[in-house]
Order: C-alpha cells, then structure tokens, then sequence
C-alpha cells in the first residue's frame, strides 16, 4: 500500500503506480462540483430537482478527475515503455503530474511521451460525446448533457495542454522538434522555455479582459494558471540545466569522505554544543560500536524543547538506518538528488556494504554545480585577476 507524503491528502496504486492525491486538490474538486451542481446544470438544463443536479454534479467531477488520472497514467505508460520509470503520479490544484525517473534520452522519446496525453484526452472527449449520440437518452436529458459536457471538457483538456508553454505537453511537444532540429536537449529546453513566457503573457491577457468583461473567477483562475506555469517552466529549463552539468558524475566524486559522526547515546545538548555549532554542518551520520545506525540532522534537533535537550540523546530523535537514507558510492549524483527528495532529506549516508564510505549532502551538490558551471562558462579575460 503507497505511503502517503507530506502534503498528501490520500493515495492508492493503478497498475503498480501510487496516485497521490495532493490537498490543493481538495479545493478545485469542491469548486467543479459546485460549479456543475449548482450552477452549470441548473442553468443549461433547468426543471429538475436539487439532489439530481448534485449527483449528476458529482458524477460530471469524478469522471473529470478520472480522466485527469488516464491522461497522466497514458504519459506513464508511454514513459515506462522507454525505461523512464514512473512511480507515482499527483493530483494536486492545476491538474495532475507524471513523475518520471529521468528525462528522455532523445527527440523521438520526448514526441511520442508528450503526445499521448493530449491524444489520450481526446479520445475519452470523442467517446464521451458519442454516448447521447450513439444511444437514445432522449427521456434523461440531464445524463445526456453530462456526457455531453465530459465530451467538450476532454477535448478542451487537450487543447489546453498542446498549448506551446514548456512543460505543457505542448511545450514538450515543441522541445521536442528544436531537440530534433538541433541535437542540443538543453538548447532546446531553453528555446521552448522562451514559448513558454508568451504563453504565460497570453493567459495573463487573457485573465484581464475575462475580470473586465466581468468574469471575475475564470479571469483570476487564468492568471493563477499562468503563474503556475511560468514557475514550472522556470524549474524545468533549471532540471534539465543541472542534469546536463552533473552528467555521469558519480556519488563518490563529490561525497565528504571520513565525515565527522556522533555517537548514539550523546545527549542532544552535547552534540549542539560539540558538533552543529562547532563544525557548522547541518546533519551527521550517527554511530553505535562502531557501526552506523542512523543519520540525526539540525531540524530533528529542533524539535526537541531546549529544555529538554539535556536528557535526550540522539537514538531518541534519529532518522535511522534504511534505504531510503542511503546510497552506493557508484550511484550517479542524479539519482542521488532524486533519492533525497523522495526521502525528504538533504543528506545521504553513502555504504560501501555495511561500511560508511562518506557523506553525500544537497548543498555540496549544489556547490559542485556552482563551480562547474563558472569552469564550463566562458569569460573575457581582462587582464586581471579576480580570483
């Protein structure tokens, strides 16, 4: 059964991939069912009573999100097929989101992964269309209307997404052929990363004359949308950056190695006094007899009352030792940046077997990059140096 994570309302597996259910998501399935059951529906199809409007509603919302659900899982499929694991997808306030393990390796990759959930979502809206038209529902006019609706919304779904603003499935789409065109994934990226701010303009335009014309909601929706998408597309040009700098570098290339560890049964007064503010690190591996249990870090310190530090000792409050928190010296940086998200942590314990090879942690990630990328940037020389 998948675990559910920070920020997780709830989760359950399709074709072993965990579909997690963000709490934002909460809000915009409360404001579709009220928007159908009590004020699309009524007003299309009038004369009908308030409990059949609000379950036709509910039954409109849940297929929506289903759909939702087939579009990213057709994106997973896709991606699963050419090795790109995914494990789990989010449901969250703008729509869902297919966790892929890694970027695709080429244009044609990028093309097929991106386009299936657009052409996905347009099929269900023909197939939904097609029910009232295919069959007579003549006599139930309001199911009629809510195959109708799921139609259009599926269809409308999948034009939004071929939209050209990067990581949009249009944008992808769009990546795709400049990748194809130039042979530079990341030249490429930023290119479609550029489509992306007209896109953004373009919903902002948009959501003003819709608050002008008096449509206050859909124009603040179209406008909270394009802040979304200028912040993910932001971080997607940025992901691709960074895969492309760290390329094969491998955890032992930048691991701290013999890092300084505490013992378990040190009091939490002593190791702030002896170790976080001696050494200024924000995290440590822990040991007992000589073996490492564990990992104990700055914030799980802080959650312990000050003045109760002196009787508590690190055992107590620890991360202990699992797989979750560690990884092989031969692991990719890569891989070792996604395990610490996944774990929500910023530092791994690096084994060789049973023994401690080192200590891997985000900000020296982030450090090897910063010096990296100066090296690899070309500069005028000026005839001084500035160190």
């Amino acid at each position: 059964m998948p675990v559910t994570g920070k920020g997780i309302l709830t989760s359950f597996r399709i074709a072993g991939i965990d579909i997690e259910i963000d709490y934002s998501w909460a809000v915009i399935f409360l404001l579709v069912l009220f928007g159908l059951a009590a004020g699309y529906f009524p007003l299309v199809i009038p004369g009908y009573n308030w409990i059949e409007y609000w379950i036709v509603g509910l039954t409109a919302t849940v297929l929506f999100f289903a759909s939702i659900v087939i579009h990213e899982l057709s994106h997973a499929m896709m991606a699963n097929s050419y090795g790109h694991r995914v494990n789990r997808i989010t449901l969250f306030i703008f729509g869902g989101m297919a966790h892929l393990s890694a970027e695709p390796q080429k244009a044609t990759e990028e093309l097929l992964i991106a386009s299936v959930g657009p052409l996905t979502s347009f099929v269900l809206g023909v197939f939904f269309w097609a029910i009232p038209h295919v069959f007579d529902l003549s006599s139930w006019r309001l199911w009629s209307e809510t195959f109708t609706y799921l139609g259009i919304i599926n269809i409308a779904l999948a034009v939004f997404n071929l939209l050209p603003g990067f990581p949009l499935d249009g944008g992808r789409i769009l990546r795709a052929f400049f990748w194809w065109q130039s042979g530079d994934v990341v030249a490429a990226t930023a290119r479609a990363g550029r489509w992306a701010t007209g896109v953004v303009y373009g919903l902002i335009i948009l959501g003003g004359l819709e608050i002008l014309g008096g449509a206050l909601l859909g124009g603040i929706w179209l406008i909270l949308i394009a802040m979304f998408l200028r912040s993910a597309s932001a971080a997607s040009v940025q992901n691709v950056t960074v895969e492309r700098i760290l390329g094969a570098a491998q955890v032992r290339d930048i691991m701290v190695r013999e890092p300084q560890v505490v013992r378990a049964e040190e009091s939490l007064a002593d190791v702030v006094e002896n170790y976080f503010l001696k050494f200024g690190y924000a995290g440590f591996p822990v040991m007992r007899d000589g073996r490492v249990v564990g990992l104990i870090s700055l914030a799980q310190v802080q959650q312990c009352p000050p003045e109760a530090r002196a009787t508590r000792r690190v055992e107590n409050v620890m991360r202990g030792l699992d797989d979750s928190v560690t990884i092989a010296p031969g692991a990719t940086v890569l891989e070792a940046l996604h395990k610490m998200a996944e774990a929500e942590t910023g530092r791994l314990l690096v084994m060789d077997g049973d023994r401690l090879a080192g200590l891997i942690t985000r900000s020296g990630v982030a450090r090897f990059l910063q010096i990296k990328s100066r090296l690899e940037m070309p500069v005028e020389l000026t005839g001084t140096n500035n160190g």
